[in-house]
């Protein structure tokens, strides 16, 4: 063990806050400390930079896909399951499996949402179409 020591001191040092034996590649000759205690500055920056890079990029994605929300109609409600075949039916008026008509409910000139089928407006009284 003894004669392997000077050997050992050409390739590790020790940490002078931490104390750790690190080797060549994980020391900071320029600060006497191992890269955890004492990272090296331009390699930081260089990853903050990247970091803020991947966050900018991150928030411009999110606030296009606001943009593409705010453009969609929610207030609709549409059948996403045929009651018939059980088919996905991706809001469609018929089922694309079957062919069956969905209940779409239909929206009254006062801005109520008028069920499948109905031929008065629950609201105002309205006649519909339905």
């Amino acid at each position: 063990m003894r004669s392997s020591r000077p050997r050992r001191t050409l390739h590790f040092h020790r940490c002078g806050k931490c104390h750790a034996y690190v080797c060549d590649r994980c020391f900071n000759s320029g600060s006497g400390l191992c890269y955890n205690c004492a990272p090296d500055v331009e390699v930081e920056i260089k990853a903050a930079c990247n970091q803020g890079e991947v966050q900018g990029a991150t928030e411009n994605a999110v606030a296009e896909g606001v943009r593409r929300g705010s453009r969609r109609e929610v207030g609709r409600g549409r059948q996403l399951v045929c009651p018939a075949c059980g088919a996905e039916t991706h809001g469609a008026k018929f089922c694309p499996e079957c062919g069956q008509r969905l209940g779409v409910p239909g929206v009254c000139a006062c801005g109520t949402r008028i069920p499948a089928g109905a031929k008065f407006c629950p609201e105002c009284g309205a006649r519909t179409s339905g």
